[in-house]
C-alpha cells in the first residue's frame, strides 16, 4: 500500500481539506507514434511537483524537440522546452519539475525546470509535443508526483 503525506499548503477555494496528499499519478501508455496527454481529474486540483516520461526513439534519421504543453480548455497557456534534442535510436528520460535547472545531461537524461503554477485546476491538460516524431518513436507512461486536493461537492 503506497504511502501518504500530508502537507500544508494554501489551497484553492472551495477546497474541501485544508491539506493535500501526496502522490505518485500515472498516465495512460501512449502507442507509437502518439503524445501523452493527462488531464486533472474533476473533483481535484494537483500541486505538480515533477513530471518524467521516457521516449524511445526509432532508427529513421531525425532530430526530436521535445516540450511539455499545458493547456485550459483546448487554449495553450505555456509550454516548457527540452534543453536539448533527441535523435534516432536513443533513449531518453525527460523530468520536468519545480527547481530543475534545464540541462542536458548527456545522452540518457534531460532536466527541465516546471512552471510553477501554483494549482493545476479539474479539466488542466498536460501533453508532451515532440517535434519531428517518428511513426515508431514511442513514449511510455508519464509519472507525476503530485500534491493532490479534493473540491467541496455544491
Amino acid at each position: 500500500m503506497p504511502h501518504e503525506y500530508v502537507y500544508f499548503l494554501p489551497t484553492p477555494p472551495g477546497v474541501r481539506q485544508e491539506t493535500g496528499r501526496l502522490r505518485l499519478v500515472s498516465s495512460a501508455d501512449p502507442a507509437a507514434d502518439a503524445e501523452i496527454s493527462l488531464t486533472v481529474p474533476g473533483g481535484r486540483a494537483w500541486r505538480i511537483l515533477s513530471l518524467t516520461a521516457e521516449l524511445v526513439a526509432d532508427s529513421n534519421a531525425a532530430t526530436r524537440s521535445v516540450a511539455l504543453q499545458i493547456s485550459i480548455e483546448g487554449t495553450m497557456i505555456a509550454e516548457i522546452g527540452a534543453a536539448g534534442d533527441q535523435t534516432a535510436n536513443e533513449v531518453m528520460q525527460y523530468t520536468w519539475g519545480i527547481g530543475l535547472s534545464t540541462r542536458d545531461q548527456g545522452a540518457v537524461t534531460q532536466n527541465m525546470g516546471m512552471l510553477d503554477i501554483p494549482f493545476f485546476m479539474p479539466g488542466m491538460v498536460l501533453a508532451t509535443a515532440t517535434t519531428n516524431r517518428q511513426s515508431t518513436d514511442n513514449w511510455g507512461r508519464a509519472r507525476l508526483l503530485v500534491i493532490e486536493y479534493e473540491f467541496k461537492q455544491p
